[in-house]
């Protein structure tokens, strides 16, 4: 929620930020996945998911995923 709050705040509306231990995996449509790559949203960005307690962020190339597909990839069943 601390995350999400965070990007927000940045103007992103449409992303999910999913949790794997201390790593923050962000999903955003690839317009703003290219504008959270690029400064100075990449460090707004990454210094808004460090504040969450998260040790290491992510941008998850594949964009926007569907739950259940990504809990298939990640289980190792696709």
């Amino acid at each position: 929620d601390v995350a999400e709050s965070g990007l927000r705040r940045l103007g992103l509306s449409d992303f999910r930020v999913r949790h794997h231990d201390d790593i923050a995996r962000l999903e955003l449509p690839g317009d703003d996945l290219a504008r959270a790559a690029q400064e100075p949203l990449r460090s707004a960005v990454r210094e808004a998911v460090l504040a969450a307690g998260f040790r290491y962020v992510v941008l998850d190339l594949g964009t926007m995923q569907p739950g259940a597909f990504t809990l298939t990839v990640l289980q190792g069943h696709a």
